[in-house]
């Protein structure tokens, strides 16, 4: 009975996971790619359509000058498969484009290794964006995180809900001590 009640008091201070929010904005971090250029910027995922939206996101040539701005999908994203490119028309041929395949964030929030799978700077091939041009540069580093601040603070550790808990996990204890006496 005694550790039913302790489990009852431990429920009550300990912390409560949720699920993801029905959308997360997502942000690029320290992308390289294999030429030395870089990426950053951010983009919405919705976990309930499974679908990316209000792309942002800027590659720059290995100099530091920028290379594409993205900021719209292509036809063909959704799932897992990030597709961006610079600017709807209805004749893509020709029209930059980065392909991330990024599965991830269909199942989590948090920081996420972006390297592997295909991640790369191209051109669409045809009308549609159905084809690609050749392959431009690779990813070859980089993480994707739901944290705006990552990478650019460092953490401060509030332990005062810890020593909270602790402290209501004590008292609880020394409740159940006291009443076994009696």
């Amino acid at each position: 009975m005694n550790s039913v009640r302790l489990l009852a008091a431990a429920a009550l201070v300990l912390p409560v996971w949720t699920a993801p929010a029905d959308a997360l904005t997502w942000h690029l971090r320290e992308w390289v790619f294999d030429d030395g250029g870089t990426a950053q910027g951010l983009f919405d995922y919705d976990f309930t359509s499974r679908q990316f939206s209000n792309v942002d996101v800027t590659t720059f040539s290995d100099t530091g000058s920028v290379n594409r701005v993205y900021s719209a999908m292509a036809p063909r994203s959704g799932a897992s498969l990030l597709y961006m490119i610079e600017e709807p028309a209805a004749d893509l041929t020709g029209t930059g484009t980065m392909w991330s395949q990024l599965w991830g964030v269909m199942y989590a929030e948090g920081t996420i290794d972006a390297v592997g799978g295909l991640k790369y700077e191209t051109t669409c091939g045809n009308a549609a964006c159905s084809a690609i041009g050749p392959i431009e540069r690779t990813l070859v580093s980089g993480v994707i995180t739901t944290d705006p601040d990552y990478g650019t603070a460092v953490p401060e550790i509030d332990a005062s809900a810890g020593l909270g808990a602790l402290a209501a996990l004590g008292g609880m204890l020394a409740f159940l001590r006291g009443r076994r006496r009696v």
